[in-house]
């Protein structure tokens, strides 16, 4: 009788324990969000945003969006639509804020210190971002990393705890952080899924790919192992993507996975594609080469696994195979970033392959090319090649098309759904390019495109331009203009 009699008593102290460690949660996340406040000499009317990027002082693609995102975002505020104080959680790399700041005015033509939106930077120690480099982990990568980023991000939440938590780089595993432990709404921009449906199939089927090695796909115990793995890190990475109260995506084909894997909160993902600097490629092109008979074929992006240089290179060897009885000379131009030694290595794997396809006499190398550079090279140039599959969106696909050039494009993710539409098999009058999924359809693909009459090439040139349109800083900085307006959508978080 005594025991039951006690039974109440002591349910009864562990609500209070528990009422207590809650109050006291949100006392001390206040006591942060002043003192964050106080530090910052954030205006009282303005709300304090915090961004992970640990590096946005690159030069890429993804910063792009978050530089152009900030654009955007300080435009509003000088406006008067928006109060905003933001500050980025990235990487201690040697750089003051003020250096950052004109690196994205050099590199991007923004400039944030003239547009009144106060912007300042939490430095990060490397010892703790290098949790967050794929070369930390060997294995259970997906794994190490997103534990990384919670250190990255908490050591940064602690320094700055905001009203709007905003992540543009996939690190998904910090949103119940920011947002349970720190009392943030927080916002996505999501350039592809961390792991997506197509990677589960891929194990399942124990197809080998670039981050699905032969000695994993051949033993059926290894497959299952790693599919149980995919499939647990798949949830996860569904529940923390959740806690979102905002998530843009970069292409319908994000958008596609990030609704099957975010399936647990009631925020739909809305697309908005990424800004890309279509204007800086639409100059007159230069056609001397072309009709001395010579067509060159570029290709642009880092040397990566993924883009799947191999594949250009095979499909290029056969359509020389094609036309060696015609009159027509190829060239074929492969230009990219070498940023590692790994890097380095797989461009001298390429070169063994050119050898041993017999084109290397046809094959031009440009490694760490300018952005000038890169115009010229486009400006000269007849078609654009793009192997990778299930590109999360293509950005260099756009920048050829702009460019003036016929894309042949993977028959896959972003370039499929979103950009090379219709193509001209789909659309003869209407296409703006050609999309193929092997080394025989790629060379079918690019035969097509070369036996193009000239008007009609002018027409899907001139189709593809406008194509890209739909990509450009402008239409970019109108989506977000439109989200933060939207009600419905911004759901009180500016």
């Amino acid at each position: 009788m005594r025991a039951m009699e006690g039974t109440p008593s002591g349910l009864a102290l562990v609500v209070c324990v528990v009422a207590v460690v809650l109050v006291l949660g949100v006392v001390l996340r206040n006591l942060l969000r002043w003192r964050s406040r106080v530090r910052w000499h954030v205006e009282p009317s303005s709300r304090l945003v915090a961004i992970y990027h640990p590096f946005c002082a690159s030069g890429g693609g993804g910063e792009r969006v978050l530089w152009k995102l900030l654009d955007t975002l300080a435009s509003l505020h000088s406006r008067g639509a928006l109060r905003l104080h933001v500050v980025i959680f990235t990487a201690d790399q040697g750089k003051s804020s003020q250096e950052i700041l004109k690196s994205a005015q050099n590199r991007f033509g923004i400039d944030l210190v003239a547009c009144g939106m106060p912007v300042d930077f939490i430095f990060i120690p490397m010892s703790l971002v290098r949790l967050v480099l794929p070369e930390t982990w060997p294995r259970l990568t997906m794994v190490g990393q997103s534990l990384g980023s919670l250190l990255v991000a908490g050591y940064g939440l602690l320094s700055a705890t905001p009203d709007i938590y905003m992540d543009t780089t996939g690190a998904a595993f910090t949103f119940p952080l920011s947002f349970f432990v720190f009392g943030a709404r927080c916002v996505a921009y999501v350039h592809y899924p961390t792991v997506s449906v197509d990677m589960l199939r891929l194990v399942y089927e124990r197809r080998t790919s670039y981050n699905h090695d032969s000695a994993v796909a051949s033993s059926s115990l290894a497959s299952a192992v790693k599919l149980l793995y995919y499939s647990v890190f798949a949830l996860g990475y569904g529940l923390c993507g959740s806690c979102c109260s905002l998530t843009m995506v970069n292409s319908r084909w994000t958008e596609g996975h990030i609704r099957r894997l975010w399936r647990f909160g009631a925020v739909r993902p809305v697309v908005v594609y990424p800004p890309v600097g279509v204007q800086d490629f639409q100059g007159e092109k230069k056609g001397g080469l072309q009709q001395l008979g010579v067509h060159r074929i570029i290709s642009i992006g880092q040397f990566r696994p993924e883009k799947d240089h191999p594949l250009q290179l095979r499909a290029f060897s056969l359509l020389t195979k094609q036309l060696a009885r015609s009159s027509v000379r190829l060239e074929l131009v492969l230009l990219g970033s070498c940023r590692s030694e790994d890097d380095e290595r797989r461009v001298d794997e390429l070169k063994r392959l050119a050898a041993d396809l017999g084109i290397s006499d046809s094959v031009v190398w440009v490694l760490n090319c300018s952005f000038e550079g890169l115009k010229g090279w486009l400006a000269k140039s007849t078609l654009g090649l793009h192997t990778m599959w299930n590109e999360h969106f293509g950005i260099g696909v756009v920048e050829m098309m702009a460019a003036g050039l016929v894309v042949v494009a993977h028959e896959s993710g972003g370039p499929k759904v979103d950009i090379v539409c219709p193509t001209v098999d789909e659309d003869k009058e209407n296409g703006v390019g050609f999309l193929a999924d092997s080394a025989e359809s790629f060379a079918s693909a690019m035969r097509r495109a070369l036996d193009l009459s000239s008007d009609h090439r002018t027409e899907v040139t001139s189709h593809a331009r406008a194509r890209s349109a739909m990509f450009s800083d402008a239409a970019f900085s109108s989506a977000i203009e439109a989200i933060v307006n939207d009600p419905e959508r911004a759901r009180g978080i500016f």
